[in-house]
């Protein structure tokens, strides 16, 4: 059979000797990403969030305390191919980055990009650090883009064709974004807006795609709902009332938000971004053109909420990254419609620096293992090697006390610290070692949310027990101490691990033994 229709013709412009030519430099540049990322996968070392993620990942359930399941199922996956190693916890990330940038691609292709707006879409995926990030960085916020921008492909489709196969595609992206992160509940507002105001998709509809839709989407993210249910709401209540019940109005935290999102998207792509969605806002009133509608819908609303929770909760920086993935499309098309290249070259030479520096810049990433971490106030990501080593050898060493009767655990200050140590525990790969994984406790055990921690090792399981304690940081993290000797009968410094990397300190923790824990409430 031959091809007809839309489809056909961009079969037709593919395979044309000439078209071939013109879509080298955009496959060049994606396999160019792809063996990029693929090094920065292996060669960066692992960060507390993605080691807490790997944890879960150990663990297999239907969802987790902090966020849906997607992430960790893809660690496991990736592990289980090609083992604990850096690679292995991020080649499905990377997976999902490439094939995010392939979906933004077609989605170009539907709004009728030229090619130089494809290879600059496959340019920005490397050029904006927080995209960037998605082709190494394990977590949620990747398959989210993802599953985000799959989900208005395909709803675009299901406008262009009316089948109900695209309608079921959409849902079911729909619920694979949702099992990414919550924060997918964004889609349904860009959603009911393209249904409302393009009234091509608005005669769809009325087959009954819709319901179709969220069907599919409901089945899709009912395993997150099981879980919730089974273990009291715990991950909604958390994301939602608990975070609401920690507002509290400041200017602080929106200054430091827009500071962090044009950090994160480079200041030149960030004023583009604003400027490119005032424009296409403006024509959209002048003209109800569909792709601008689209594009902003799917893009503002989460970019609105995030800003305004912004005055009162601190929002990090990767929380509106998927919805930058809509809004950059939308300012690559209005980059090339408005001819600014044309008008004004020294801006076009500007913002094409800056993405290059940044591609470059991406490249040298495994170079962040030489910085050191003494005395700083974030997550530690190297010496863990050596941290672990010293802390099993201190457990043995309380287990001969004990005559060897296991009332030994490790503890760690929170849940990255914990994961960190439970990650190179397992990588070790001893059958004591490997014992030690389950023994692991986090803040819950100085009675905190210690997220995920707390559900899988009670606390108050450990009541008259001794414990080595693991103090990463330990100049600028006095305040543990008093936690955990309020916590225990008797606690004294063990050793101090110094890790030093081609001469220089590059991180330092204490060891403490505890003895006789005395559960998490205060005496």
């Amino acid at each position: 059979m031959i091809p007809t229709g839309p489809h056909a013709r961009d079969l037709e412009s593919r395979t044309h000797p000439a078209a071939r030519a013109e879509w080298r430099p955009v496959w060049v540049a994606l396999v160019l990403s792809g063996a990029v990322g693929a090094w920065l996968c292996a060669g960066m070392p692992e960060f507390a969030q993605e080691a807490y993620y790997w944890v879960c990942s150990r663990r297999f359930a239907l969802s987790y305390f902090d966020h849906p399941p997607l992430a960790p199922w893809l660690i496991a996956a990736g592990t289980s191919l090609f083992g604990d190693g850096p690679f292995g916890i991020r080649v499905g990330m990377l997976a999902c980055a490439l094939a995010t940038t392939l979906v933004g691609l077609r989605l170009l292709e539907a709004f009728g990009a030229d090619r130089k707006t494809l290879l600059a879409w496959v340019v920005l995926r490397f050029g904006l650090p927080l995209f960037a990030a998605q082709h190494f960085f394990a977590g949620p916020d990747t398959p989210l883009s993802l599953f985000w921008l799959a989900s208005v492909l395909a709803l675009w489709r299901a406008r262009e064709s009316g089948t109900l196969g695209w309608w079921l595609a959409s849902g079911a992206a729909l619920g694979l974004a949702l099992s990414s992160k919550y924060s997918a509940v964004f889609l349904i507002p860009g959603a009911l807006v393209v249904l409302a105001l393009d009234p091509v998709l608005r005669r769809r509809a009325a087959t009954g795609g819709p319901w179709a839709a969220a069907l599919v989407a409901a089945l899709v993210f009912l395993p997150v709902v099981v879980w919730n249910a089974r273990n009291g709401w715990a991950s909604f209540l958390f994301q939602t009332a608990q975070r609401a019940q920690a507002a509290q109005p400041t200017l602080h935290w929106f200054g430091q938000f827009v500071a962090l999102q044009a950090l994160g998207l480079t200041p030149t792509i960030f004023v583009c971004l604003a400027l490119a969605s005032v424009a296409s806002w403006r024509r959209w009133l002048r003209e109800r053109a569909a792709r601008e509608l689209w594009l902003l819908a799917f893009g503002l609303p989460l970019v609105f909420f995030m800003t305004a929770a912004s005055f009162a909760i601190h929002v990090k920086i990767n929380w509106i990254m998927p919805a930058y993935g809509p809004l950059t499309l939308c300012a690559l098309l209005w980059w090339r419609e408005s001819r600014i290249e044309a008008r004004r070259p020294r801006t076009a030479r500007l913002v094409r620096g800056t993405a290059y520096a940044v591609c470059v810049l991406m490249a040298l990433g495994p170079a962040i293992r030489f910085l050191p971490q003494v005395g700083s106030k974030h997550p530690s990501w190297s010496g863990w090697d050596e941290i672990a080593a010293s802390a099993l050898e201190w457990r043995a060493q309380l287990e001969q006390r004990r005559s060897g009767d296991g009332g030994v655990f490790l503890l760690a200050p929170d849940h990255r610290d914990a994961a960190e140590l439970a990650l190179h525990i397992w990588r070790r790969g001893g059958a004591a070692d490997r014992a030690a994984f389950d023994d692991i406790l986090a803040q819950e055990a100085f009675g905190e949310n210690g997220r995920q921690f707390g559900l899988w090792a009670p606390a108050e399981e450990r009541l008259g027990q001794d414990a080595v304690f693991v103090l990463v940081r330990p100049e600028v993290r006095v305040k543990y101490l008093e936690k955990v000797g309020a916590r225990f009968d008797r606690v004294e410094h063990a050793a101090r691990t110094v890790v030093s990397l081609r001469g220089r300190t590059i991180q330092a923790a204490d060891v403490y033994i505890c003895f006789g824990y005395r559960g998490p409430g205060r005496p």
